[in-house]
């Protein structure tokens, strides 16, 4: 049906479309209060599964408990002390390659998955526990990065040159922009960045979900372009909620301060 959302997906897969989907009622609703534990989970989870792989990966004489714990502990410090950068190049990175890559796709390119991922979704698809057995290959093999980098070339290399020319300076702007906004406004950048990556999740998962229960209506969202107009909708009303959260909060904060004031001003 489409190339993010599959065709007859498996009951497995619903369940990770509901898990996604919740993750982006949280990120909607509740990014700037979360951002901070919710990455510093996930750059967790990431170094124990990194971790978990390293000694067949990289061919280390160590024990994956080991490892697991070392990578863990890496990405739980990486998220608690070094969280306004990450957040920021992550932000900047998905927003440059999400709106590039939309603009590439709307010109023709990206409109398949690369070869060498269609056995692997399939695999995925029927056994999804095999993903997650450390591999005896090659880090860049098993990660794709060869694989990806030489996809992204062949579909770039179908647009025209100035096609090309305008996909590069969007991404290369977005990236520099939102990256130095990230940098300087930590909460703003939490705000933006929830309510939209929420939007994202949650548009897919209920496309995931319309692909199982009934294909039909999936396939008239898809045609009317039905998903931009809910992403643009939720994207804004998300930001909406966010901004009166902080709002809120700086009210709070000031109110409490006005108070000590008083206070002190009382007690001299």
């Amino acid at each position: 049906m489409n190339i993010l959302v599959p065709d007859k997906p498996e009951l497995y897969f619903l369940i990770v479309a509901g898990a996604v989907g919740s993750l982006g009622v949280v990120l909607w609703l509740a990014a700037v209060r979360c951002a901070r534990p919710l990455l510093t989970f996930a750059l967790t989870a990431a170094g124990a599964y990194i971790g978990f792989l390293a000694p067949n990966l990289w061919h280390w004489n160590f024990s994956y408990v080991t490892t697991l714990i070392c990578g863990s502990a890496l990405g739980l410090f990486l998220g608690s002390i070094f969280f306004r950068p990450i957040q920021a190049l992550l932000l900047a990175g998905f927003l440059a390659a999400f709106l590039s890559g939309w603009v590439a796709y709307q010109d023709g390119a990206f409109r398949s998955l690369p070869p060498e991922l269609k056995p692997i979704v399939t695999q995925a698809q029927t056994n999804p526990g095999s993903a997650f057995k450390p591999p005896a290959t090659e880090p860049a093999k098993f990660f794709g990065i060869q694989n990806i980098h030489n996809y992204v070339k062949d579909q770039i290399g179908k647009l025209t040159d100035n096609q090309r020319s305008q996909v590069y300076a969007l991404g290369v702007g977005i990236f520099l922009v939102v990256l130095l906004l990230g940098l300087l406004f930590v909460h703003a950048t939490s705000m933006v960045g929830g309510a939209w990556l929420g939007a994202i999740f949650m548009v897919w998962s209920a496309c995931v979900f319309l692909e199982y229960f009934r294909s039909s209506a999936l396939a008239w969202v898809l045609q009317h372009n039905a998903t931009h107009w809910a992403l643009l909708v939720l994207g804004i009303m998300g930001m909406a909620i966010q901004s009166h959260t902080i709002l809120e909060k700086q009210k709070k904060s000031d109110g409490k301060k006005k108070k000590k004031t008083e206070k002190k001003s009382e007690e001299k």
